[in-house]
């Protein structure tokens, strides 16, 4: 819709306005600067799904990190909401039982200055994990492990989940 007088225009749930991001690549005496990210802007709408498809090395993974705000870009800007990533591979607290990694979680988010105690066995339940929360996720399947991951990413109420390559390891178990 045009944009009236006096009206605001709504604000992205996140926006990358020209993201540059290197790093380099290798081990000490055989490395090469690589550029991950090269001036992309990107907006996206509260409440809009977006995927970002692109081969091995083109940068999703960085494009992710820059938007939870767990890498900085070299240039550019990003903001938005509070954001929360969510590795493709899962969590790595794997002789922890479902719940007690959650707790482990919430607790690190409480030191960090959390303002509200988090919801564990609600984010238990939106996961679909109730039946395995006191099996180790070590035990689980991968699909289970992967609902385990995004668990932990709900436990700060985010108001943006970036997944890295999130059907992978789905399965229906």
């Amino acid at each position: 819709p045009p944009h009236r007088a006096g009206m605001s225009l709504p604000v992205p749930a996140l926006e990358l306005l020209n993201v540059t991001r290197r790093y380099r690549a290798g081990v000490p005496g055989c490395w090469a600067d690589v550029t991950a990210l090269d001036g992309v802007s990107l907006a996206v709408s509260r409440g809009e799904c977006v995927g970002i498809a692109g081969g091995a090395g083109a940068g999703k993974t960085t494009l992710l990190l820059c938007a939870a705000a767990m890498l900085p870009p070299e240039a550019g800007t990003v903001r938005g909401v509070r954001a929360a990533f969510v590795p493709a591979h899962g969590t790595v607290h794997q002789y922890l039982s479902v719940r007690a990694s959650l707790d482990f979680t919430a607790t690190m988010l409480d030191l960090a200055g959390g303002d509200e105690v988090p919801d564990i066995d609600g984010v238990i339940a939106r996961a679909g994990l109730s039946a395995l929360a006191h099996f180790r996720l070590g035990q689980l399947t991968a699909g289970m492990r992967a609902r385990a991951a995004l668990a932990h990413a709900l436990l700060g109420e985010p108001g943006l989940l970036c997944l890295d390559d999130p059907l992978t390891p789905l399965d229906g178990a």
